[in-house]
């Protein structure tokens, strides 16, 4: 409980010092007392089961998908699994495909649908990826916090985010290879579902 509570009042302080002071986001310790890895803090939550079926919604019938970033692979347990593909950056079961997003990693497959839950936030060349996304598929239905709903940076990078978008950032980069957004949605954890069309 004393770990906990020291816990909430150094981060309490980090985001007060960082507002107060923005010079301090430029030195070394700032980096270290804000910044965490993902895989050092890795967890998954039963509760993105919600998420991940409200976006499965948007995938066209018989579709062949890539789910990137896949985790637990629960998107499996709702599509045909013969028109499953998972990635991660490490396996999730003898048929994940490993690459590392952030090694400019990327499956050399096509496929109709890139399904990205919960993994954007996560990459740090965004731009490279959503290429990537874009030479592969022909669509993707995609999951994120914007800054719009998630704007406090201290905390994005607390819990391992290393990207800071807006919507219409995400609009404007698969606008780059011509995909244009044919969905909207956001969900009760404010997440922003964006489905996205290639045409």
């Amino acid at each position: 409980m004393f770990v906990s509570m020291f816990r909430r009042a150094l981060s309490s302080l980090v985001s007060r010092l960082g507002r107060k002071y923005p010079r301090l986001q430029q030195i070394g310790l700032w980096k270290a007392l804000t910044q965490a890895r993902w895989k050092d803090i890795e967890y998954f939550d039963e509760t993105w089961k919600h998420r991940i079926q409200e976006m499965a919604a948007f995938i066209p019938a018989n579709a062949t998908v890539m789910d990137l970033g896949c985790g637990k692979g629960w998107l499996r347990e709702i599509i045909y699994p013969e028109y499953y593909t998972g990635v991660d950056y490490r396996p999730r079961g003898e048929d994940t495909i490993v690459c590392d997003f952030n090694k400019r990693q990327f499956p050399d497959l096509q496929r109709d649908v890139a399904f990205v839950s919960g993994c954007l936030e996560y990459v740090k060349d965004y731009r490279w990826f959503i290429t990537q996304i874009c030479e592969k598929t022909k669509f993707c239905v995609l999951s994120y916090c914007p800054l719009e709903t998630h704007p406090d940076l201290v905390s994005r990078r607390r819990i391992g985010w290393v990207n800071d978008l807006t919507i219409n950032d995400i609009k404007r980069e698969f606008a780059e290879h011509r995909f244009h957004l044919s969905a909207e949605t956001v969900t009760p954890t404010q997440n922003a579902i964006l489905v996205f069309k290639q045409g």
